[in-house]
């Protein structure tokens, strides 16, 4: 399949979705919106050329494209998964002819909450008649489900952790070699994290216990974000400020990736000039974070701060002596917890009884107590 059509079959979701919530924007014909249909139908077009249907999948909440698993789409349209999932929707396929009107229609129909106006979603779709959109729904088979609450949606945010430390590997590893990645697969991943931790749902929490040493930079920085999230909600963050954090936090340790691995995974001591290497990691973030194309001012701190320390007994020092950022301090509480809790090549985990003992009674480590001791609340 060449490069063009690659490309459509993953803006096809996007455009699903961008569609959708543009409707809740503009009036019906509004040009936004029929510009952004006229690209769809295009790109489905093009790739039904040749073949006799293309098919979507939703599960667990990931996207899928004839079977192969679409990463960034499955971070980055949470609105569509969701669309789909609240209507028990499996898979949308679309036939060769689909026009336009159907592909509105069959949208303006998928963006309705379940439950609005008494509308059902089956009766809708039969009595539309589409004759080039068919959606297939999930079919509970007695014995093969399960009868614990939620147990659904904690093995979908299983699977979505699992696919990030895919795409942060992925970013990092980009990162190292000096290569551009795309930045709106953080923006996905961020987006997950927010929403998932604004849900309140304590088993989103839990995710943070999935460690593992093979790949414990990736998960150590998704850990980090979703404890630094918490503890923002904790603070009465509103959602725009969760999403600066949650971007900072997930990328604070981006500058390690300049770091030797035979370094960061050394089981003795440092010498001198290998610590001097690790202490330089924060500027090396800010430089990296600093040569994108937008992003927020607290992020760029925190990349920088999370180090230093509240009382600035850490590293690098301070410009003009000032204190951390309340997110770079914040986001120090979230890095010490998640590593001592964590298998290192140079400790093992500490229990989460050890580990909030610990950072209760190491004030000189420079830790916010105040952060401290929110987190073990």
């Amino acid at each position: 399949m060449s490069l063009g059509l690659l490309n459509k079959e993953k803006k096809i979701p996007a455009l699903l979705m961008t569609i959708g919530k543009n409707m809740g924007l503009y009036p019906d014909g509004h040009p936004e919106i029929a510009s952004l249909v006229d690209e769809l139908h295009e790109d489905i077009s093009s790739l039904l050329s040749g073949r006799e249907r293309l098919t979507y999948s939703f599960r667990d909440g990931q996207i899928f494209f004839e079977e192969e698993i679409l990463i960034e789409e499955s971070f980055s349209c949470i609105e569509l998964t969701s669309w789909c999932e609240a209507k028990n929707i499996d898979r949308v396929i679309f036939l060769p002819q689909v026009d336009r009107e159907e592909i509105i229609r069959f949208i303006s129909l998928l963006r309705i909450k379940p439950g609005a106006d008494d509308f059902d979603f089956s009766a809708e779709f039969k009595l539309a008649g589409f004759a080039h959109i068919e959606v297939k729904k999930l079919i509970a088979v007695s014995g093969k489900g399960t009868d614990k609450p939620g147990e659904d949606e904690r093995q979908g945010d299983i699977k979505k952790y699992e696919l990030a430390t895919v795409v942060i590997s992925d970013i990092f590893d980009k990162t190292r070699k000096a290569e551009t990645f795309d930045q709106s697969k953080v923006d996905g991943i961020v987006d997950w994290l927010v929403k998932g931790v604004l849900s309140k749902d304590s088993s989103f929490g839990a995710l943070t216990s999935l460690k593992n040493f093979d790949d414990y930079t990736c998960r150590h920085s998704i850990n980090v974000a979703i404890l630094s999230l918490n503890l923002g909600l904790k603070l009465g963050l509103r959602e725009e400020q969760l999403v600066w954090l949650g971007t900072g936090a997930l990328l604070h340790d981006i500058g390690k990736m300049h770091v030797p691995i035979k370094i960061l995974n050394k089981s003795n001591k440092l010498t001198r000039k290998e610590w001097e290497i690790i202490k330089a990691h924060p500027v090396e973030t800010l430089r990296i974070l600093s040569g994108w194309a937008s992003i927020e001012k607290s992020a760029l701190a925190i990349g920088y701060e999370h180090h230093m320390g509240c009382d600035l007994s850490g590293y690098p020092e301070s410009p003009g002596g000032t204190r951390p950022h309340v997110f770079s301090r914040l986001v120090q509480v979230a890095d010490v917890y998640d590593g001592l809790t964590s298998e290192r090549a140079y400790h093992t985990p500490f229990s989460l009884a050890e580990a909030q003992n610990y950072m209760l009674n190491e004030v000189e480590k420079g830790l916010d107590q105040t952060m401290v001791k929110l987190l073990v609340d």
